[in-house]
This record gives C-alpha cells, sequence and structure tokens, in this order.
C-alpha cells in the first residue's frame, strides 16, 4: 500500500498543471499565446467548414461534427486560460481584454453549430465575417 501512494505521487508530481499560476508577465504573455495558438485554430475550423457548407462543399452532418468539435477545443482552451493566476496588474488587464475576445469567438463557433445543427445557412455569411474578426481579434492580443 505505502509503494502504491509512493508511486501515485511521484508520478501525480510530474504531471505539470496547465492552470498553475503565471509567476512573471512574461510567463502569462506565453500561456496567452498558446492559447491564442490554439484559440485561432478552432475559430479558423469553424470558418472554412462553415465557408464549405455555404458553398455546398460539405455535408450538414460533417460540418456539425466538426463544429462541435472545434467548439469543444476553444471551449477547453477558454477554460485553461481563464484558470491560470496572471502575476500582476498588467496582466490582470491582459486576461480580461482576452476573454472578451476569447467569449465572443465562443459566442460565434457556438452560433455556427446551431445553425448548421438546425439544417440552416441562414446568417452563416454574417458569421463567416464575425469569426475572420475574431481571428484578427485574437492575433491583436499577442504582441509580434
Amino acid at each position: 500500500m505505502v509503494l502504491v501512494s509512493v508511486v501515485a505521487v511521484l508520478v501525480l508530481g510530474c504531471v505539470q498543471n496547465p492552470a498553475a499560476p503565471a509567476r512573471t508577465a512574461d510567463a502569462y504573455l506565453a500561456a496567452l499565446d498558446k492559447t491564442v495558438g490554439a484559440a485561432t485554430s478552432s475559430v479558423a475550423t469553424t470558418r472554412l467548414a462553415a465557408e464549405a457548407l455555404v458553398a455546398e462543399r460539405a455535408t450538414f452532418p460533417y460540418v456539425g461534427e466538426t463544429v462541435s468539435g472545434a467548439e469543444d477545443e476553444l471551449g477547453s482552451t477558454v477554460a485553461t486560460f481563464a484558470s491560470i493566476q496572471p502575476p500582476d496588474d498588467g496582466s490582470v488587464d491582459l486576461r480580461a481584454d482576452a476573454l472578451a475576445v476569447l467569449d465572443a469567438a465562443q459566442e460565434h463557433v457556438s452560433a455556427v453549430r446551431i445553425i448548421v445543427r438546425n439544417g440552416s445557412t441562414d446568417g452563416l455569411d454574417a458569421l463567416i465575417d464575425a469569426l475572420s474578426a475574431d481571428a484578427d481579434a485574437l492575433a491583436a492580443l499577442v504582441p509580434a
């Protein structure tokens, strides 16, 4: 029993907590950079799938599943970033800005899923434009 406990402690001690506090502003910015990359991927996947559906190059079931997967990934990405403790006041402000952009992107991805799962393309053109704007807003969060 003691050996099992020791092994469990050693194994669990090796797992890095992705939501650990960022000790410096640079570490927080690095976490934001990873978040932006992952979020941009989910937004782009959704946009491309919606464009394919509007152009009749994809089916509703395929796009529904693709967008649902992108939505799940985006939700996980946002939740992980939101749980990271910002190290200073500047990072707190950056967190608020980032979460506003991420929340808008989540809302747009969810809206695409809802429309597609209802078997419609009505409103997708506007959401495709919104997703493009989300991608631009995400890119603007991280200094080049």
